[in-house]
């Protein structure tokens, strides 16, 4: 496993991290549409390795919380349908309005990815 890992860059670790996370988080939300599921299969690589801000991550050794959402959430819109509409959106003020019959958890720090 240590020679495994000792080939890889930081880079391609953290790309690697990445894409096995958000594939596992994204396609829970697409609610078992095919299409959703496509999209992320064809699209989350070059999306993660296409974000601007991920070397910024890999120098702060993944360590900076603020910056590796940001980053999910980046990644998360980039993923789209046939018409260029992205399959997900961050919304970091939820309110008891926006969705009345969701259960309700108090947390401060993460804002949610959810599909349209």
């Amino acid at each position: 496993m240590a020679l495994i890992a000792s080939a890889c860059s930081e880079r391609e670790m953290m790309e690697f991290t990445l894409e096995q996370s958000l594939s596992i988080a994204l396609k829970g939300q697409c609610d078992d549409d095919p299409q959703c599921l496509a999209a992320i299969e064809a699209q989350l690589q070059h999306c993660i390795a296409s974000n601007r801000d991920l070397d910024d991550l890999i120098k702060a050794g993944g360590q900076d919380q603020d910056l590796n959402r940001r980053i999910s959430l980046d990644i998360a819109r980039c993923i789209v349908d046939a018409q260029g509409n992205s399959y997900f959106f961050a919304n970091t003020d939820l309110t008891e309005q926006d969705y009345p019959d969701e259960p309700r958890e108090q947390t401060a720090d993460t804002p949610a990815i959810i599909p349209r």
